[in-house]
Parts: structure tokens; sequence; C-alpha cells
């Protein structure tokens, strides 16, 4: 994100969520750690069982992977959201498709077992990876007819890729019986092996199929004859920890990370991976956990480029999905006492220090919902959220990190698909300065053409963005009060599209301060300042001062 805002203003959030944390109980209340499941089953399937029952006799030990909730019209999770199972497999052979919740990480293997078969149809397990997301894909009756993005999936003796020949293999998925296992290890080069019963059967290079490696779901059609499946236990199973293994008084520092790195990334591993399970059993630890092992060193290491790996490491483990979960469980049990904002404002200064570095994050902030649950949020609390502390603070962490996930081009659509524009709008003429900058800066990403009379400010917050550049500037970190140069500039540039507040940057100092980054070593920021000077000369009235250098 250009210059990383671990700034000033999110330390002073980091020090009011360490201050949270102090005041979470020591020990939250226990809840049941299984899944439950409605659903209805076929009458006319003599096959058919509960598959609760049948799924809690599953010797299901630790594993780094679960299914989605979401899923084919045709089959149901359970067991940890690690059995899948046909609804009627007497009655159809497709719309079997499941996918993992989590991306497939470097050299990890995700293992799928066939646990029951029907004897009918032709055609049997099929298993790959997507680029597409099981929380908003329109499930296709088999994953070989997605045409859609891109997937690469093993059906029969074929590798396919949307469903076109890749190649033909030795070992034929159709030969498969009750307890063979299917396996797709992923190597840190990009290439992702197949193998079945332990033995390698080939390997194929991702990168020529898909653009990011490191953000593809594990795809499982149970189609055919192939009636249920369970995921086995996957590769860093050693690593997947009880939440009483972690050290609750301590967390990592810098120093351990230049002495140890990978203990470091083992640790944040082993948290993310068991956050949703962790939580069900005792909230109040999983968040001083999250504190300690996620939000602590993304705030006080100054390693920079750390800290941009730490937060893609955090992407790629599916930190977005398992932070969403937290916050709308929190929020779904806010009490007239308020006892879960503490625990809210944890997980918020969480998302807005990982996105702060990481646009791989924002990506899917977007992508797995969180934005537009956000969004919902502010807009819900649009005419109270000053009548109280607690509340004032949700809404502006809130639009922080609203505002890191808008700077991801990827997400602006997806922004303007949830009514972001008239959701945020509102906050511009906040009493809060912080808070309208923050807002306006945000809008100046997403704003269409037709609203851009909506970026008018007010002069003191025009006022307010003008100064955090000139202290910015001349700061060896290139930040002030938790903005970067970059994004100021780049924000100043977008903003000055509307002929007001031209006037008003001018009137503020502005112009000095474009022409002090145009001669600074910063190419993508002279760049910008340039198109922001260029911006203000298109207003008749200041190009005629700008030539006679009457200027502030």
């Amino acid at each position: 994100m250009g210059n990383s805002r671990s700034r000033d203003r999110r330390k002073e959030s980091f020090v009011f969520a360490a201050t949270a944390v102090s005041e979470i109980p020591e020990h939250g209340t226990e809840h049941s750690d299984s899944d439950e499941y409605d659903s209805e089953s076929d009458k006319s399937d003599s096959s058919n069982y509960d598959i609760d029952d049948y799924s809690d006799q599953l010797q299901l030990g630790p594993a780094s992977y679960s299914f989605y909730p979401r899923c084919g019209d045709n089959v149901m999770v359970s067991g940890n959201r690690r059995f899948a199972k046909r609804r009627r497999p007497l009655s159809s052979f497709n719309d079997g498709v499941v996918m993992t919740e989590q991306h497939l990480l470097a050299n990890e293997s995700f293992k799928v077992q066939i646990k029951s078969m029907v004897d009918k149809w032709w055609g049997s397990i099929e298993v790959g990876v997507t680029c597409l997301s099981p929380v908003s894909l329109d499930f296709p009756f088999t994953m070989t007819e997605s045409t859609f993005g891109s997937t690469v999936m093993w059906s029969g003796d074929s590798l396919l890729c949307n469903g076109e020949m890749i190649m033909t293999l030795a070992e034929d998925l159709e030969n498969c019986t009750v307890g063979d296992t299917i396996s797709m290890t992923l190597s840190e080069e990009g290439s992702l092996h197949f193998g079945l019963n332990g033995e390698e059967v080939t390997a194929l290079n991702l990168h020529l199929y898909f653009r990011d490696v490191n953000l593809l779901h594990c795809v499982v059609d149970l189609y055919g004859r192939t009636d249920s499946a369970v995921i086995c236990e996957s590769g860093y199973v050693e690593e997947r920890s009880e939440i009483t293994s972690f050290d609750v008084k301590t967390s990592p520092t810098e120093e351990d990370y230049e002495a140890d790195p990978d203990s470091v990334i083992k640790q944040m591993r082993m948290l993310v991976l068991g956050l949703k399970h962790f939580a069900e059993l005792d909230m109040d630890l999983t968040i001083k956990l999250v504190y300690l092992y996620i939000l602590k060193p993304t705030t006080l290491f100054e390693n920079v480029e750390f800290k941009q790996k730490f937060g893609d490491h955090l992407a790629n483990l599916g930190v977005a999905d398992e932070l969403k979960f937290l916050l709308d469980k929190l929020i779904s049990e806010v009490d007239p006492m308020n006892t879960k904002w503490d625990s809210i404002e944890v997980v918020l200064v969480t998302l807005i220090n990982c996105t702060d570095v990481s646009l791989k994050l924002c990506r899917l902030c977007g992508q797995c919902g969180l934005v537009n649950d956000l969004l919902n949020n502010i807009h819900k609390h649009r005419n109270n959220y000053d009548d109280d502390e607690k509340l004032h603070s949700f809404v502006a962490r809130s639009i922080d990190v609203l505002h890191n996930c808008s700077i991801a081009a990827d997400n602006r659509q997806i922004y303007r698909e949830c009514g972001a524009i008239d959701k945020i709008a509102p906050y511009v003429r906040s009493d809060d300065t912080d808070m309208a900058a923050t807002a306006l800066l945000t809008l100046s990403h997403i704003m269409e053409n037709s609203k851009k009379h909506l970026l008018e400010a007010e002069d003191n917050i025009i006022e307010f963005i003008v100064r955090t550049l000139d202290v910015a500037v001349d700061d060896e970190s290139l930040r002030c009060e938790g903005f970067g140069v970059l994004e100021l500039v780049v924000g100043i540039g977008n903003i000055s599209v509307y002929d007001k507040n031209k006037i008003s940057l001018v009137n503020n100092g502005i112009v000095p301060l474009l022409l002090k980054l145009m001669h600074k070593d910063l190419p993508v920021e002279q760049e910008c300042a340039i198109n922001a000077f260029c911006n203000l000369c298109k207003l008749e009235s200041l190009r005629k001062k700008l030539q006679s250098r009457q200027m502030p």
C-alpha cells in the first residue's frame, strides 16, 4: 500500500485495544464444539441416514481444512464441517460440489477419503482447485462445467481446466472405492502434486492456469457413485494445537522473529487455523490470543518488510474469514451492558493493522463479505453513533478498515455494489475531524462521476489533510496521524476534482507541498503529486494565481 500506515493513531488504537484486553475476564463460557446442521432428509432414499449421527462415529483427528457450509444443492456438510454427504444419492448423481473454507497453503497437503458409495450411476469423486470463492459462487451441477475464473479438476483419468483437457493420467478416479484417499499438495514453487493412496500420480504447474496460486480453494465433487467423503489429517497437523498450549502472558517480539522467524510464523499459523474452534470453547481467551499473536506484532514490530510478509501470510491463512467470523459472533452477542465492545475493539484494530500492510488481505476482506458487513454496520448507526463512546469508536474503527480496503482497486466494484458511497457519505460531515477525513479519502477511491459532489468537504477537513501531509513529507517514515504520504497525495488528487475543494486545498497551502514532493526521490509519489497539481490548474482562477505566483 505504498507507505505502510503503522501509524501514531494506530498505536493509540493499539493502546486502547491493549486496555480492552486487560479488562476481558480470564475465563469465558464453555460451549459445545459440535456443529449443528438443520436439513430435511430425502424420504425416498433408503440409503439416507442422519448425517450428524454418522459423522459423530467418524474418528476425526485435527486437520487444517474444513468445508465451507455453502455448497451444492445436493450435498450437506457436518462433523466439524469436515464430512460431506449427498442428500439424495439415489435420486441425483450431481449437484454435490463442496469447497474448502481455507486456501490451500504451500507445503501443505489436502487429503480427502471416500467414506461411502452407491451402486448406481457412472462416474466417481472429482477433486481439484479453483480461484472461485465458496462465499459467492453460483455452484454448477458439476465443477468440470465451470467456465468462470479458473478451475483445475482431476476427473476420471484426466486433468481438466474449465472442462478442457490438460493431460491424461495413469490413475482413474472412476476405479476408486470406499477407503481410497486422494491428496493434493502445493509446493512453494506453485506446483500441485496429485496423489492416490499415498502415491504421487502427477504434478501440474499452477502458474500456467492461475494468477495467484496462494489464493486457491480445494474442490471436492461428490459425483456419480460417490456418496460421502471426509477430510483426512493434512500436512502440518502436528502444529494444530489446543487453545491451552498458547502462552497468554507473552507474545512474540521482533527479536524472536529475527532469531527464529519460522517459530513466530508457526505460532501465527496455529492460532489462525484454530480461531473458530477456539472461539466456541472460550471467546475471551481467543481474543487475548488474537491480541498477543496477531495485533501486537503488527503494531510494535518496526521491520516494515516483515510486517508486509506477516500481513500477506495472514491473508494466505484465511484470516479475513476468521476475523469476520469473530466479529459477526461478537456483534450478535452485544448486550445492553456492552460487555462485548472491548473484544470487538481488539478485532477491529487487528483488521486495521493487518489491512494496513497487505493489499492481498484487503482484497480478501472484500471477497469474503467483511466489507459489506462493515458498510451495513456503519449505515445502521449513522444517526446514533455519537450517543455512546463505544459505539463511536466502533464506527470509527470500521471506517478505518473500509478506508484501507478501498485502496485495493479490485474492491472498488464490490464497494459500489454494496452501496458504499451513500453509506459512507454521511460521515464526511462528522464533527470528528479524523473520522470525516478518513471517510472523505475512502470516498475518493470509490467515487462515481455522477456523485462527485459528495466529495465536497468542509475547510477544516481539507486543513487536516494538508497539515497531515505537511508533517508526513518530512518524517523519516513518510507518515503522520496514521496516514502515509502516498495515500494522502492520491486522495488529494481524487478530491481535487471538485472545484470548491481545489480552492480550499490551495488556500491551505497544498501547492508548496506538492512542489516539494515533486523534488523528492519517490517516483510514485512524484507522479501522484503532478497529477494533483494538474487537477488544481484546471480551475482558471487558480491557474492565474499560479502563473502570477500569488500563492499562500
